[in-house]
C-alpha cells in the first residue's frame, strides 16, 4: 500500500570539506508540509535577435542554490548537531547515569559554520521515491517558539549550495524522544547563574502570566559569495554580525508592568525560559534582553495582556545567549 507519510528529512554531520556530500545518517522528523528546493538562476540574454519568441539558446544559467525552512517540534534528542550549525559552538557532556548536557553559545572567532547534506524524499502517486540530496546545506537561522497550551517548535532557515538527484534515499531509523509541552514550560528573570558543562543556568524570580514566547538567531550568513573557479557554485557561507530577537506574550500582572521601567530606562533584564518532561530539558537564557516595543495592554474589555518585543545584547555576561539541553543522547 502507498503510504504518503513515509517521505522523510534526513542530514549528515558536518561536511568536510564544505561542499563534499557527506553520508546522511539521521532521520529529523518535520511538521506540516517541508519547504525545501532547489533555486536555479536562470537569466536570458539581452541580445537583440530576429524571430517572433526568444530562441531557446538566449537562456542561460550562472549560479544556483537551495533553499527552504525545515519545521519541526523541538526534542532533547536528534537536534545536537543542527543546533551547533546554528549556533557555531556546540559542546556534550555526560552529567551522570547517560543523562548528557549540550550547551550551545554563538561563535565569536570562525567566519564559517559546520555545513550539512540534507536529503528530502518526496513521494510519487505510485508509491516510489522523489529524492533531492542538498549538499552545503547552512543555517540562515533558528527560530524557537512555545504557543499557549502548546508544544516548544523549532524552525530552521536553510541554504543549500547545490542540489543531487543521483544520490539514493538513505535508510534512516526514527529517533524516539519526548516533546516539550506547555506543561513543562517555566519563565525566570532577576538574577542570573550562567550554565557549566554539567549544571543548567537560571534565574533567581519565577515570572507569572507569560503565555507564550519566542526567540529567533539570525546568522547573517552571506548569501551570494560566488567567486570564479567554482563552476557557478557558493562559497561557503561566511558569517556576519548577527542579531537575537524574541517577544513574548503575557497576562498584564503587577510583574509584567514593571518591565516598563526598563523600558522607559532602555535597561536591560535576564530571561529564563525553560522547558522539562522527564529528565530531558531545553533552556534558553538571554542574560540580556533589552524591550523594543511598548508594553501596553489592550482595553477593549478582554483579559488585559501585552505583547513584549525584545532583543538580546552583549555586554556583562560570558554569552549573549546560552542554549542548553538535557539528553540522553551520547553526542550531538
Amino acid at each position: 500500500m502507498t503510504v504518503y507519510r513515509n517521505a522523510q528529512f534526513g542530514m549528515s554531520a558536518a561536511e568536510s570539506p564544505y561542499g563534499t556530500a557527506a553520508t546522511v545518517d539521521r532521520l529529523m522528523p518535520y511538521t506540516g508540509d517541508l519547504d525545501i528546493d532547489w533555486t536555479p538562476n536562470d537569466q536570458m540574454t539581452e541580445v537583440i535577435e530576429p524571430g517572433a519568441v526568444p530562441n531557446a539558446s538566449a537562456s542561460y544559467r550562472p549560479t544556483e542554490s537551495g533553499t527552504g525552512t525545515y519545521n519541526a517540534e523541538m526534542k532533547a534528542k536528534g537536534f545536537g548537531r543542527i543546533l551547533k550549525g546554528a549556533f557555531g559552538n556546540g559542546v556534550s557532556t555526560l552529567v551522570s547515569g547517560g543523562v548528557y548536557q549540550q550547551n550551545f553559545t554563538l561563535n565569536n572567532t570562525s567566519t564559517v559554520f559546520d555545513a550539512f547534506t540534507m536529503q528530502a524524499v518526496r513521494k510519487l502517486v505510485d508509491g516510489t521515491d522523489d529524492v533531492h540530496t542538498f549538499i552545503g546545506t547552512a543555517i540562515k537561522s533558528v527560530e524557537f517558539s512555545m504557543d499557549n497550551a502548546g508544544v516548544l517548535k523549532v524552525a530552521f532557515e536553510l541554504l543549500a549550495r547545490t542540489m543531487s538527484t543521483a544520490i539514493a534515499k538513505a535508510s534512516l531509523t526514527a529517533i524516539t524522544a519526548n516533546r516539550f509541552t506547555f506543561a513543562g514550560f517555566t519563565f525566570n528573570t532577576g538574577t542570573l547563574t550562567e550554565p557549566t558543562t554539567t549544571v543548567l543556568g537560571s534565574c533567581a524570580t519565577a515570572l507569572g502570566g507569560i503565555r507564550s514566547w519566542s526567540l529567533k538567531v539570525e546568522n547573517n550568513i552571506v548569501e551570494d559569495d560566488y567567486r570564479a573557479n567554482g563552476a557557478g557554485l557558493m562559497s561557503q557561507p561566511s558569517v556576519l554580525q548577527r542579531t537575537i530577537t524574541g517577544s513574548i506574550e503575557a497576562r498584564n500582572t503587577a510583574q509584567i508592568q514593571a518591565f516598563r521601567t526598563n523600558w522607559r530606562n532602555n535597561s536591560t533584564i535576564p530571561l529564563d525560559a525553560r522547558f522539562t518532561t522527564g529528565t530531558d530539558v531545553a533552556s534558553f537564557i538571554v542574560p540580556q534582553a533589552r524591550i523594543t516595543g511598548k508594553i501596553t495592554p489592550n482595553m477593549d474589555g478582554n483579559m488585559p495582556t501585552v505583547t513584549i518585543p525584545f532583543e538580546g545584547l552583549g555586554g556583562a555576561a560570558t554569552q549573549p545567549l546560552f542554549c542548553s539541553l538535557r539528553t540522553t543522547d551520547t553526542a550531538l
